[in-house]
């Protein structure tokens, strides 16, 4: 696939091919979710604190990233969190992820925001690896959750394995 490419926001007309990119890499098709964050996205005018960029080559949409800025959860200071970042598996390895999060890096510094946090699952290494090489590392939180189980399950604290 060619490599040239453009970043340039969001749009409404994107939510087809974000919802498609999307499931390709492992999760279930949600284009009503996509619509409901891109016509969010492109509502925030001059006031952006979401980002939702994508790469496109004039014909496809080759990878999306989004994020937006937070503050003060659980005691955390200002910082943009990457929620979800995809590239077309037929493109990869062309920079468009890295060259992404460099435009988030640069729009969110633009916010006088100087710290960048994601979420990743334990086993999805490539995405790890690749957050790693783009200047990531553990931070001070540890992610937590808890299964909503029944009320007995819940008293009994819970059946999660992991305990």
């Amino acid at each position: 696939m060619e490599s040239a490419f453009t970043i340039r926001d969001a749009e409404i007309g994107d939510v087809e091919a974000i919802a498609d990119l999307d499931v390709k890499h492992g999760g279930e098709r949600k284009p009503e979710y996509w619509q409901q964050i891109v016509s969010s996205f492109s509502s925030n005018g001059a006031e952006k604190i979401a980002l939702l960029a994508v790469a496109d080559d004039d014909a496809t949409l080759l990878g999306f990233l989004f994020g937006e800025i937070r503050a003060w959860e659980f005691g955390s200071e200002r910082c943009a969190w990457i929620f979800s970042v995809a590239v077309d598996p037929r493109a990869t390895r062309n920079g468009i992820a890295g060259q992404i999060l460099a435009e988030a890096r640069q729009r969110f510094r633009n916010f006088d925001v100087e710290l960048m946090r994601t979420m990743v699952r334990r086993d999805d290494v490539p995405m790890a690896s690749f957050f790693r090489s783009n200047g990531f590392v553990a931070g001070p939180y540890a992610e937590m959750e808890c299964a909503l189980g029944s009320q007995t399950e819940m008293k009994q604290g819970g059946n999660d394995e992991r305990q």
